[in-house]
């Protein structure tokens, strides 16, 4: 593995926080390839593919490298923005019995627990300039056939306003271990990279 990633032990090194079309995908893949991780793990900020304590104790465990795509943070602005509520299944269909899919609102008890097994940095990703975000979207949907939800498009701005100004106060509950970045601030994603390793050895 590359000479970059060996100031971490094995574990969670990155989680990757902001809005759709910051770029987070794209510079995971370039993480990965430059060797600072071995894998990544995806979740959603609404209720499928949620991130879960037993999730992030067997990554914080893990022999890999990982980085974390999303995590409690997004789960908190995503829920708050879209007013969701538990996704429920009939676990009977002839009887009444329900049962909740892992399901528990995001507290700041959760993410310092989080922050506290994250090996390395939190990098918030947003941009001051939504067209930005929006035209990202509309190239990928063309190219890859990924795009947004209706969901996701229809609290773009906002989730991109909310992970700005959350931001300060994820800076001053856990001060080193946050770095926050204007995605219109770097041309690649090696240049943002390169910034991240520069700003990670300074604190």
């Amino acid at each position: 593995m590359a000479e970059e990633g060996d100031k971490f032990r094995m574990t969670i090194v990155y989680n990757l926080e902001g809005p759709k079309g910051s770029g987070k995908s794209t510079l995971i893949r370039r993480m990965i390839e430059r060797g600072l991780a071995d894998r990544s793990r995806g979740f959603s900020g609404q209720w499928e593919n949620l991130i879960t304590d037993d999730i992030v104790l067997s990554d914080y465990e893990s022999k890999d490298r990982i980085v974390h795509d999303r995590g409690y943070f997004s789960h908190l602005i995503y829920t708050f923005l879209m007013a969701a509520e538990p996704d429920f299944k009939r676990v009977n269909c002839n009887g009444p019995k329900v049962e909740v899919l892992s399901w528990r609102a995001t507290n700041i008890q959760m993410i310092k627990d989080y922050m506290e097994k994250l090996e390395g940095k939190m990098i918030i990703l947003y941009s001051d300039f939504p067209q930005i975000l929006i035209e990202r979207i509309t190239r990928r949907a063309a190219e890859e056939n990924k795009g947004a939800s209706s969901d996701e498009w229809s609290v773009l701005e906002q989730s991109n306003q909310m992970f700005c100004l959350l931001s300060t106060f994820m800076k001053s509950q856990f001060q080193d271990k946050v770095l926050v970045y204007r995605i219109e601030d770097f041309s690649t994603p090696d240049e943002l990279i390169d910034k991240i390793l520069i700003d990670s050895e300074s604190r």
